[in-house]
């Protein structure tokens, strides 16, 4: 008799707690199951959805960046099996062109910032190796790259790059004989962080109001130079055109 009422207390089902609580649980949270996998759905979909755009928003930022770097490699890989002077002619003048119409494409947007500063110098470059053979041609390269700076600066008022722009825009416009309009772009680069073009773009601004007649102007510049620890070259230029002024009269005399 013992050992049946034995094996009958081992055969007894206890109520198991976990599985009540669970059980409870799910009780509760039933209602509200389908309303629940919808809402992760959704959330799933969204953040696929997300995921799609931002790959499709990453692509089109890194597209024209793609094609100013294919520019610059399709130029080097033509120029350096260019054959003559006519076919490193025609390899830069596609380079430009190519530069110029990225610049419109992309109008405003940081690719076109260093399209434009690129096309200024290249610009530039090129006119100053026409100015003894050809000055009418060289005039033109000159005017486009002022062009091209000025354009920089009206699209990019705060950019880092500011002053080198406004460098290059006096360089052009000095070259045009345009002193004023290069005074006011020498003056923009007064501020540069780099202390050279710093320099350098007081120099100019310098020369530029010798030749408007403006000496007094001159003169104050040029000491600001001399006096400047950081001006270097330009500091022993500055002195020798100040022994060069000594010589003629001030404003008024």
């Amino acid at each position: 008799m013992t050992h049946v009422s034995k094996h009958l207390y081992k055969d007894v089902k206890h109520p198991d707690k976990f599985h009540e609580l669970l059980s409870h649980a799910w009780a509760r949270m039933e209602p509200y199951a389908l309303q629940a996998g919808i809402a992760v759905l959704a959330l799933v979909a969204v953040a696929t959805v997300w995921f799609v755009v931002a790959r499709q928003r990453a692509a089109s930022l890194e597209k024209p960046w793609a094609q100013a770097f294919d520019i610059q490699r399709r130029a080097s890989d033509a120029l350096a099996t260019a054959r003559t002077d006519a076919d490193r002619e025609t390899i830069e003048e596609q380079v430009l062109a190519d530069l110029a119409a990225l610049a419109r494409e992309q109008a405003r947007r940081p690719v076109a910032a260093l399209a434009l500063i690129e096309l200024s110098q290249a610009q530039f470059r090129r006119g100053h190796l026409r100015r003894t053979q050809d000055p009418d041609a060289a005039r033109d390269r000159f005017r486009a790259a002022a062009e091209a700076a000025e354009q920089f600066l009206a699209d990019f008022p705060n950019h880092g790059l500011r002053a080198l722009a406004a460098y290059n825009a006096g360089k052009a416009r000095l070259e045009l004989r345009e002193y004023p309009r290069a005074v006011q772009h020498f003056q923009q680069a007064h501020d540069a962080p780099i202390r050279s073009l710093a320099a350098l773009a007081r120099w100019h601004t310098a020369r530029c109001q010798e030749r408007l007649g403006q000496l007094d102007a001159a003169r104050q510049a040029y000491e600001a130079l001399r006096n400047d620890p950081w001006a270097g070259w330009c500091a022993q230029q500055a002195q020798w055109r100040l022994s060069q002024l000594q010589s003629r009269p001030t404003q008024g005399s």
